[in-house]
């Protein structure tokens, strides 16, 4: 049986180098939405989570997600490891593939192999910078 895999995209419009940047207008639409629409091209994955705070100042997060397909959790502003733990039980997700949620020119490409190499249990952890996948065994 196949590992139940979904990516999650943290998000939350407090930030305080660019407040509200996921929500930016680029090219007719918010930032987070060029996001998820291009990780709901890759194949591995079963569906995409946008994981928010419970703030009542993300709301316009939650329903810009849902708005494109995109399933929602909300947990702690604070604790990113907690909201991703809640998320993941929440949905039965078995593999967690992390994308930031400012990263809105991903590849879905190299989600689906991010996602390949995770299921054959070959890699426990990698690393995408600059459009080149890195590849790191942690543990």
């Amino acid at each position: 049986m196949r590992a139940r895999t979904a990516v999650f995209i943290p998000v939350r419009l407090g930030s305080s180098r660019l407040p509200g940047k996921a929500l930016l207008d680029l090219a007719g639409k918010p930032a987070l939405a060029h996001l998820i629409e291009r990780l709901q091209l890759a194949r591995v994955p079963e569906f995409v989570v946008v994981c928010t705070t419970t703030d009542s100042g993300d709301d316009p997060v939650e329903d810009l997600s849902r708005s494109v397909g995109a399933r929602v959790f909300r947990g702690s502003r604070d604790d990113l490891l907690a909201r991703f733990l809640g998320a993941a039980r929440a949905e039965n997700v078995d593999l967690i593939i992390n994308v930031d949620g400012d990263d809105i020119l991903v590849d879905p490409e190299q989600v689906d192999v991010v996602g390949r190499v995770l299921l054959e249990g070959k890699q426990t952890s990698f690393n995408v910078r600059d459009s080149r996948l890195e590849l790191r065994l942690w543990g």
